[in-house]
């Protein structure tokens, strides 16, 4: 047991340190890019970024993570206006991004339809960025503000990236109680229904509402989403206030298939569902 948990810790720091690798190779590459555009060796190119020749190479390959002091100068140097400044701070926040993110966004790729519940809040792939900040202030507590922005702004990038990628097929229930939930200010849920209900009438999504009183809600299943694609059996990816697990696991994968059908039964079809989220919102503008 012991040789198998080193043998699990070894290959997750392996993955870390694999990813921030890829993180600083692609802003590596930038500077590798601008220089080579200048005429300038990595001997020429060095005191300016005030390291040596072979601290700039490794930079440039990604195997030495740049400082920001070398990023500042270089920007400075190339008079980019604050560009390799930025790309810097990406590769900073993409180093640390949270293993549940690459987890589901590596399950998504190839995803030809995927199935969204969570019984107290609208499913992540659905969050308006306000909406997802608020979310991530209330359950993160010991993170940083910054770290608040990084992972909303991570959040609602994910719709527009699947679509782009797979274009899968999206069906989401909600419960009518989290659509009626106060999240933040009056018009942070305003604004989520209002982009729900613009999805729902897209292309790009299929949204039932199970109306409140409804005597089955899933709670007790916890928050899930059921993954499948051409490339194999689906797979369940469930939410916990870390973040998630992808369960593969056949008998768990159709016990959680069998909820999302007992949901279903229980929704309202879609127009239905729309018009409900208007008449909240037009509730609130009348109040």
């Amino acid at each position: 047991m012991k040789a198998l948990m080193h043998v699990a810790v070894l290959c997750l720091s392996a993955a870390v340190t694999e990813r921030k690798i890829a993180v600083w190779r692609e802003f590596g590459a930038e500077i590798r890019r601008r220089r080579f555009q200048a005429g300038l060796s990595l001997e020429r190119l060095a005191p300016h970024a005030g390291v040596s020749p072979q601290m700039l190479g490794a930079m440039e390959r990604g195997t030495r993570r740049t400082k920001e002091d070398a990023a500042k100068r270089l920007d400075a140097f190339f008079a980019t206006n604050g560009a390799l400044m930025r790309s810097w701070l990406q590769a900073v926040r993409g180093e640390g991004d949270p293993e549940w993110y690459e987890q589901v966004t590596n399950s998504e790729e190839n995803a030809t339809e995927i199935h969204m519940f969570h019984p107290n809040l609208v499913p992540g792939l659905l969050q308006t960025k306000a909406y997802a900040l608020e979310i991530f202030q209330q359950s993160r507590l010991l993170d940083a503000a910054q770290q608040h922005e990084h992972l909303a702004e991570l959040r609602v990038k994910r719709l527009d990236a699947l679509v782009q990628a797979n274009n899968p097929k999206l069906l989401a229930v909600i419960p009518e109680e989290v659509l009626r939930a106060p999240v933040g200010k009056g018009d942070v849920m305003r604004e989520q229904r209002a982009h729900l209900v613009r999805l729902a009438e897209s292309e790009r999504l299929k949204l039932l509402v199970v109306p409140q009183g409804t005597p089955y809600i899933g709670g007790a299943s916890g928050a899930f989403r059921v993954i499948g694609s051409d490339n194999g059996s689906p797979v369940v990816y469930a939410e916990h206030t870390g973040g998630g697990v992808i369960i593969d696991d056949h008998l768990e994968v159709a016990n959680h298939q069998a909820i999302y059908r007992e949901l279903l039964s229980w929704a309202l079809p879609p127009l239905a569902s729309i018009d409900l989220m208007r008449r909240m919102n037009e509730e609130v503008e009348h109040d």
